[in-house]
């Protein structure tokens, strides 16, 4: 691939932006028949991408295992975090009985909500990776991340045709119709909420 260890998640997302802010895309996406090869010590796994063949990865390393709970979490953590990227919110959106419930899900230590789902120490690890991808570290992070390895093992891992330059130049060329400046070689002191800025940039800007 064009950009190495580079994985087109969330392409819903994507296809929000693209039908609210552009009326062309020129790529399709294919989606890989496997997301990627896991190495752990001696062992190699192979993450199919099929959310059934997951589970029996999963289910063949700890059979006690309750990963489907897991990933019932992270899809409602998904849902929730959606709101606050699309829609109009006010307080009554974060403060309901629904989310006070559900507090521990979103905030909890992401090591500790872990250690509820699985004991073992290689799903552990398949659980982890994806926020250490981004930069966080899963013994301080909220337990909200949950959203990303179900996003990844869930939805599947795709590759734009014409490589992963094209969405970012999509991208690009969005933020330059909307007025949005874009900092190159320049100190963000926030980074890890650089992405998050620029999509509700768009949204405000396109309501």
């Amino acid at each position: 691939f064009d950009m190495g260890p580079s994985w087109y998640w969330m392409p819903d997302t994507y296809d929000e932006i693209y039908n609210r802010y552009s009326n062309y895309v020129n790529y399709n996406l294919t989606k890989l028949d496997n997301s990627y090869k896991f190495f752990y010590n001696n062992t190699d796994i192979v993450i199919p991408n099929n959310i059934t063949q997951i589970y029996d990865v999963f289910n063949n390393l700890e059979s006690d295992n309750n990963i489907k709970e897991f990933f019932k979490i992270g899809n409602q953590n998904y849902k929730f975090s959606e709101k606050f990227l699309w829609d109009n919110y006010n307080i009554f959106d974060i403060v309901n009985l629904k989310n006070l419930l559900n507090i521990h899900n979103y905030f909890e230590k992401y090591n500790n909500h872990i250690s509820k789902f699985t004991q073992h120490n290689l799903i552990n690890t398949l659980l982890k990776w994806p926020l250490i991808f981004i930069g966080n570290n899963p013994e301080n992070s909220p337990s909200i991340y949950s959203m990303l390895p179900y996003i990844g093992y869930n939805n599947g891992s795709y590759y734009p045709q014409n490589g992963m330059f094209v969405p970012i130049d999509i991208l690009l060329n969005l933020t330059k119709k909307y007025d949005i400046n874009i900092f190159l070689n320049s100190k963000i002191p926030t980074s890890k909420y650089a992405v998050f800025s620029l999509l509700r940039s768009l949204s405000r800007t396109g309501a």
